[in-house]
């Protein structure tokens, strides 16, 4: 595992994939961790080529995971590579490292080779106005901001404590057949439980369903 410690999510992802080691039932053999910024991850990938893994887990976001997985490829580490949500199958990592990222595995929460009628709306909307291929990232902002939308219109004003009470109790769905709702207490966290989709990147944002 190599992973950036600066950032919670992507520090996250790593203490999960070592505290599920046991359960799951592989080892960790090297968790070597970067700071945002940092541009020679070559002590870190010395390490983890000593200790010769089956495959290596990288908790990034661009542009380290491209910096990442570019000095792995070019000391010669052949390893797949895997990585948290959505961050392979994103054109910027397969363009920064120039197809390097193709093999490497990822998860994501809508297939989108395979999009209901009103994902694929979005998807040819956005084609056409970024001239590029989405992201899944892309396609969570899009129903962040629905999301948004519904709870202003909910908590009927722009007010900071009446938007946090609207996301509170909030029950949509988005324009692109997302279901979203909260509940607090006791979290606060959205209990709506999206796909889970494994995919292993065969080319510039496409990919192969696992």
């Amino acid at each position: 595992v190599i992973y950036d410690q600066m950032q919670d999510g992507q520090r996250a992802d790593a203490d999960l994939v070592k505290a599920l080691s046991a359960t799951v039932g592989f080892e960790v053999r090297a968790f070597e961790a970067f700071r945002t910024g940092d541009q020679d991850m070559s002590p870190q990938i010395a390490t983890i080529r000593k200790a010769n893994p089956d495959a290596i887990f990288i908790a990034a976001a661009a542009p380290e995971v491209i910096r990442t997985v570019n000095q792995i490829r070019e000391i010669g580490m052949k390893q797949p590579l895997l990585t948290g949500w959505g961050v392979f199958q994103d054109t910027v990592a397969w363009d920064g490292t120039k197809g390097a990222v193709k093999g490497g595995y990822t998860w994501i929460a809508q297939d989108l080779q395979h999009p209901s009628s009103e994902l694929k709306k979005f998807i040819e909307r956005y084609r056409s106005a970024y001239s590029d291929e989405p992201s899944t990232f892309s396609v969570h902002a899009a129903n962040g901001m629905w999301v948004l939308v519904d709870a202003l219109k909910k908590a009927g004003a722009i007010s900071r404590p009446k938007l946090r009470e609207a996301l509170a109790t909030l029950n949509t769905t988005t324009p692109l057949g997302t279901a979203v709702s909260f509940k607090n207490p006791p979290s606060g966290e959205n209990v709506s439980a999206d796909s889970i989709v494994v995919v292993r990147i065969n080319g510039r944002a496409t990919y192969d369903v696992v």
